[in-house]
């Protein structure tokens, strides 16, 4: 936790785990992940509410990409497509190493495709939008 609380002007964005990726990385440092939660949500969403969050999320993460690190929102618009597989590849990944994950990720794909289009869709947009800011 401290050393995630050392960067706060990450944090006043928001909790971004590619941020702090990059960060730690320039320290010489790992971020970390568990394959048990460590946290949960205490209010049910319906999957169409998660993906709107999703969506947002990920505008935020697209328009980020192109306006503080320089991505180009072409790319991003033009790889927008690949990147619900791309996400489900490494859910899965990250279920086949964990105990007893894999069957329950199976039975959440069709949702879990959703959410992952509904990131990769709010991506393109935010990568889009600072492209016509411009």
């Amino acid at each position: 936790r401290d050393a995630v609380t050392a960067f706060p002007e990450l944090l006043a964005e928001g909790f971004w785990e590619a941020e702090f990726h990059r960060r730690f990385e320039a320290e010489g440092r790992t971020l970390l992940a568990f394959d048990r939660p460590l946290a949960a949500f205490d209010t049910a969403l319906t999957l169409r509410a998660a993906m709107r969050v999703r969506a947002r999320h990920g505008h935020g993460f697209g328009a980020t990409r192109v306006s503080r690190y320089g991505d180009s929102a072409a790319r991003l618009l033009l790889t927008a497509p690949a990147v619900p597989l791309v996400l489900l590849v490494r859910i899965l990944r990250r279920a086949a190493g964990s105990r007893g994950a894999l069957p329950l990720a199976l039975r959440a794909l069709p949702a879990l495709a959703l959410l992952c289009g509904a990131w990769a869709w709010g991506e393109a947009a935010g990568a889009l939008s600072v492209r016509h800011r411009r």
